[in-house]
């Protein structure tokens, strides 16, 4: 995996500055539409043509559980590794 930095931008949900994002399984730079997450608050995202940020509506996860399922239980794993360091990193700065 590799991360591609991006011109910094806001979580659209819990506006933390967000500015790298990494692929899962490839070291390819996102595009358009592509599906990302927030580290911060978990919540599933999108990219714009200008790859910033978007919130995405339920009926596109809902769209994503049906024509991508693998992916869909990918990210929904991967986001609650994620939670779950995120989590444990709050603990040990304590």
């Amino acid at each position: 995996m590799k991360d591609h930095n991006m011109e910094p931008c806001a979580c659209p949900n819990c506006k933390a500055p967000l500015d790298a994002a990494t692929g899962i399984g490839h070291d390819v730079a996102p595009v358009k539409d592509d599906w990302t997450m927030c580290m911060y608050c978990g919540v599933f995202l999108r990219f714009t043509d200008d790859i910033k940020l978007r919130s995405v509506e339920q009926s596109e996860i809902d769209e994503l559980k049906v024509c991508c399922p693998n992916e869909y239980t990918i990210m929904v794993t991967v986001r609650e590794k994620a939670q779950a360091y995120m989590e444990a990193r709050k603990a040990w700065s304590n």
